[in-house]
């Protein structure tokens, strides 16, 4: 197994609506993305204070060799393009097998 843990840090000022239908991209992201075992996303329950990050996103693949598929997935695309870049200001990615 992989797992693919991101944290996320929103501009200043970011729209609560935009970060909610990124939540909402994200968690939907199984329907289309078969790679996906598992996935996981909320809020950090702080908003935030320790580190700037407020967001957080769990995701399990079957092999390493899914990382690619998933990161390329048209859905997963769209989705980092349309709903993510325009609130993003940073973000920690991490990757690693069970």
């Amino acid at each position: 197994m992989l797992n693919h843990v991101v944290l996320f840090q929103f501009k200043t000022g970011a729209d609560p609506s935009a970060v909610k239908k990124l939540v909402d991209g994200l968690k939907a992201m199984p329907n289309t993305i078969k790679e996906i075992v598992s996935l996981s996303c909320g809020e950090d329950i702080n908003g935030g204070i320790r580190g700037g990050y407020q967001l957080g996103l769990y995701v399990q693949l079957s092999d390493r060799d899914q990382l690619p598929t998933y990161l390329n997935h048209p859905t997963h695309q769209a989705l980092v393009k349309d709903l993510l870049e325009p609130v993003l200001e940073d973000l920690v990615v991490v990757d690693y097998e069970v």
